[in-house]
């Protein structure tokens, strides 16, 4: 499988006050790492989005994706009613090289609500805008669940989801809402859980993420090429489902 094409939904770029990992702190340090794993795009989120400020991490973002084309990157979302936010919000995500949105809800004072967020946000479900939510970035289950109940069409990847007995949170919600997709990097630790749950709900699920710099991206990438999957289902995991989710932006 070496010729597998990969891309990766879950990469943090800078220091974190908080956690222990060996930051990346350029561009050219990414783009070496993606070499040396044989990545050939990252879909990537800056940690001042969530430690420091959600609009000023979305400006580095936007200065690491810019004029990168291997490159695309994450904006966080603060509500609407603050004005907080540009009123061409969508608009400019498209001119930076954004294709996704993660949602900090916890560490920026807001409920993940619908009467927080709409009416911008049934824009951002029409468009099919992809929007990422962490279990490990201050998510409950509950609160995930409630969210999708508002947002039943929603495209969303469900990242860092834990490792023992996850189906039992994340099968409901595959089982439910038909633009549900979990990223892999923690899924593909528990032993046979990345097989089981391409068998029950098919390839097009789940989308290849690594969590690096905090975890490995070898890792990743073996439990992918030595999965008990078809050829075909590992490059749909691998790139082919991403690459549609972010269909609605020109990648």
């Amino acid at each position: 499988m070496k010729d597998l094409v990969i891309w990766d939904a879950n990469i943090v770029f800078g220091r974190s006050f908080s956690r222990c990992w060996e930051p990346i702190t350029s561009t050219r340090q990414l783009l070496q790492e993606m070499d040396r794993y044989g990545i050939e795009k990252v879909l990537l989120w800056h940690i001042a989005q969530l430690e420091y400020s959600a609009s000023e991490g979305n400006e580095l973002v936007s200065k690491l994706v810019r004029k990168e084309k291997r490159l695309a990157g994450c904006w966080s979302l603060l509500p609407p009613i603050t004005g907080e936010m540009e009123s061409n919000f969508l608009e400019k995500m498209e001119e930076n090289n954004i294709v996704a949105l993660r949602l900090f809800p916890e560490q920026h004072r807001f409920l993940l609500r619908r009467r927080v967020l709409s009416p911008f946000f049934d824009e951002v479900v029409k468009r099919r805008v992809p929007v990422i939510l962490s279990v490990k970035w201050g998510l409950s289950w509950t609160t995930i669940y409630d969210f999708l109940e508002d947002y039943p069409e929603l495209s969303c990847i469900l990242c860092d989801i834990g490792i023992w007995g996850t189906n039992r949170y994340t099968w409901p919600l595959l089982s439910s809402f038909p633009r549900v997709f979990l990223e892999s990097s923690l899924l593909s630790l528990t032993a046979g859980a990345l097989e089981a749950t391409v068998r029950k709900f098919g390839a097009g699920r789940v989308i290849f993420g690594s969590g690096f710099p905090e975890r490995y991206v070898d890792a990743a990438i073996l439990d992918l090429v030595h999965a008990q999957l078809s050829t075909e289902e590992k490059k749909t995991i691998a790139w082919e489902n991403l690459k549609k989710l972010c269909s609605w932006v020109k990648l």
